[in-house]
């Protein structure tokens, strides 16, 4: 007989994982400096002379002044304060008055896909995976919109974890499954969680879904690095795409965003009225049945010691989650472009 392994302390999660986030629309990011704070920190977004994308720290390594305040000279973005002026990889490449540029003059610059009206950015030196997207699906045939976003009364890791919760499947999205949940890690920073299921619940989506959708559904949730979930979701009547991201945030809570991702059927329909219609359409749904899950749970704690043997699939999740979000390179003194922001908490 082979016993279930022990969860994993909760100091073995990381702060921040190192993984990507979502920062802003494109269209967002225009001429001029866009600030966010994001992971803790402030953080500075600007388009190059080419209109390629930079995410970097947003505070002047000099005296911490906003680099938003500032203006961006073709490849560059001037601080407001000094005039320091730093490059798309968040050197220092002149200090007014000043010949010699001292070794802290820099900031964290950091990895940038611009996809489907989107600007991600990962939170390392250097992706240690690239943005995924649906396995076996490419990106450029489908258009992303309906973005909604939600807190999560919970840590990162708590958010995913209900893909491998087969109990937690049944119990609250009173799903019927035909058979026991099938796990496997398609990539090295992956981990998915499939089923196939019969909606048997009572709740008005539950509803909707039935009598719009049919009642069996195969669902597969795809985590990337810790706190990436890709949902698919296949049902008689039609196919359901969507992303959520976590991004941590100081109390202990998660930031979740949402997209939603529909096929191109003609580029036609995507300029008319129904383009918009329907990612309304599948936001207010998508939206609406995670939020109704939330409303219920309130909040969910980690607490290693409360899992047994019934949670065999959730501890080895942890495990699994525990290393992969973890930053592969440790920051450098001196040198904050070598290392992830703030990795552990």
């Amino acid at each position: 007989m082979t016993l279930s392994p022990i969860a994993p302390p909760e100091e073995s999660f990381v702060k921040y994982p190192a993984s990507w986030y979502l920062f802003a629309s494109a269209r967002e990011i225009g001429k001029n400096p866009v600030s966010k704070k994001i992971l803790g920190k402030e953080l500075v977004a600007f388009r190059t002379s080419v209109g390629e994308v930079v995410v970097m720290t947003g505070q002047c390594s000099h005296l911490g002044a906003s680099l938003a305040g500032g203006c961006v000279e073709n490849d560059t973005i001037r601080c407001p304060y000094h005039g320091w002026r730093y490059g798309a990889d968040g050197q220092c490449l002149e200090i007014p008055g000043q010949k010699a540029v001292p070794v802290f003059a820099r900031q964290i610059s950091f990895p940038v896909k611009e996809r489907n009206g989107f600007i991600f950015f990962f939170n390392g030196p250097k992706a240690s995976f690239d943005l995924p997207f649906f396995i076996g699906e490419n990106a450029n045939e489908y258009s992303a919109g309906g973005h909604f976003d939600f807190n999560a009364g919970c840590r990162w890791y708590m958010l995913a974890a209900h893909a491998f919760d087969q109990r937690h499947i049944e119990y609250v999205h009173e799903r019927q499954l035909l058979s026991s949940l099938e796990i496997d890690q398609p990539a090295p920073h992956a981990r998915r969680a499939v089923h196939t299921s019969l909606v048997v619940g009572e709740s008005k989506f539950d509803r909707i879904i039935r009598l719009a959708l049919g009642k069996k559904v195969t669902i597969s949730m795809t985590v990337w690095g810790g706190n990436m979930v890709l949902v698919e979701g296949n049902f008689k009547k039609a196919r359901s795409r969507f992303f959520l991201m976590a991004t941590p945030q100081e109390d202990g809570t998660s930031q979740v965003d949402g997209i939603i991702f529909i096929r191109k059927t003609g580029i036609r329909i995507f300029d008319s009225v129904w383009g918009p219609l329907n990612f309304a359409i599948r936001r207010w749904f998508t939206s609406g049945y995670l939020l109704n899950e939330l409303n219920d749970l309130r909040t969910h704690i980690y607490r290693a010691g409360a899992l047994g043997e019934q949670d065999q699939k959730l501890i080895e999740y942890f495990h699994w989650v525990s290393k992969v979000a973890a930053p592969r390179l440790a920051p450098v003194e001196n040198q904050p472009v070598a290392g992830p922001l703030e990795a552990r908490g």
